[in-house]
């Protein structure tokens, strides 16, 4: 089996990745996480096998990827799978699911690619062969060097995951990152889809929410551009003067977002960030991982 839907799939991080396996446990707990389904490590590792590669050397793996043939078995199952997750969705999310993501002593956190609003098979198989490339780009083996990992070990899953057309998105550090207080929340949000907050191009909505009380204090930020679904892909538009003068959620939604991550922490047992999406008056969990530097102190 090439493929898992989110209930299908186990926990276990090594047929499935560390990104992947968050999201399983969120949906597994019930909370609002959009559908979808998991290219496992084997399949990885099979196409390497069908085309004649290996990672035992990575040595400009990169670029010998470009070369990598998708077997017709797993090309059939993904078909199958995109197919049924396309009935629901407009489009999907293609997500990087590494082992070594999110590791207690390294996080690779934001070096893997990701694509948004993708709308056809074809660029589909393109996309999850994208992201396996991009373990082997320069950026992410100087990082492995640097943390003494062996490239060997390297492997990686991909979450194809239903879009959710956010019209607000955002980050939420369940600790305070910077005072490392744990009896505070972090939130930064802004217009549109979410990848304008995390590659940090925006200077986002700041709220600050005491996990007590729900005290909120807030900063205006910036949010000077938003990221929009566009065809088979996205595109940057600058906001209005009117989003710009104006916080994106409301005190009611905050504290929505507050509750919800203070849940999933609860699972955890441990500090985390997640990644949500409002679209309309629902709240979708993107993504969700332990905030490491703060497990290392």
């Amino acid at each position: 089996m090439y493929t898992l839907s989110f209930e299908e799939a186990t926990d276990r991080e090594k047929r499935i990745g560390g990104k992947a396996m968050n999201l399983v446990k969120m949906k597994k707990h019930d909370l609002p996480v959009p559908d979808g389904f998991i290219v496992t490590i084997e399949s990885l590792f099979h196409s390497l096998r069908e085309s004649g590669l290996s990672t035992d050397d990575a040595r400009d793996m990169e670029e010998k990827m470009k070369s990598l043939v998708l077997p017709e078995a797993l090309a059939n199952e993904l078909k199958v799978a995109f197919e049924k997750l396309m009935k629901v969705y407009p489009a999907v999310a293609v997500r990087s699911s590494a082992s070594s993501e999110d590791l207690e002593d390294a996080s690779f956190a934001g070096q893997y690619e990701s694509y948004l609003n993708v709308t056809t098979f074809e660029d589909l198989l393109d996309k999850i062969k994208d992201c396996w490339r991009s373990m082997f780009a320069p950026q992410v083996r100087h990082y492995a060097k640097n943390m003494n990992m062996p490239e060997a070990d390297w492997s990686m899953g991909v979450v194809v995951q239903g879009l959710v057309h956010s019209d607000v998105s955002g980050v939420v550090f369940s600790a305070n990152p910077l005072t490392e207080s744990t009896n505070e929340m972090v939130i930064n949000a802004s217009f549109g889809l979410g990848e304008a907050v995390v590659s940090g191009i925006v200077t986002p909505d700041l709220f600050i929410v005491n996990k007590d009380s729900l005290e909120i204090k807030k900063e205006l930020g910036l949010k000077e551009i938003k990221i929009i679904p566009d065809g088979a892909g996205t595109k940057e538009i600058e906001t209005t003067e009117e989003e710009q003068s104006r916080f994106c959620l409301s005190d009611a939604q905050v504290k929505q977002i507050a509750e919800m991550t203070k849940k999933v922490e609860d699972i955890y047992n441990a500090p985390i960030d997640l990644e949500f999406g409002l679209q309309g008056n629902e709240l979708f969990v993107l993504q969700v991982r332990p905030i490491t530097t703060l497990l290392r102190r």
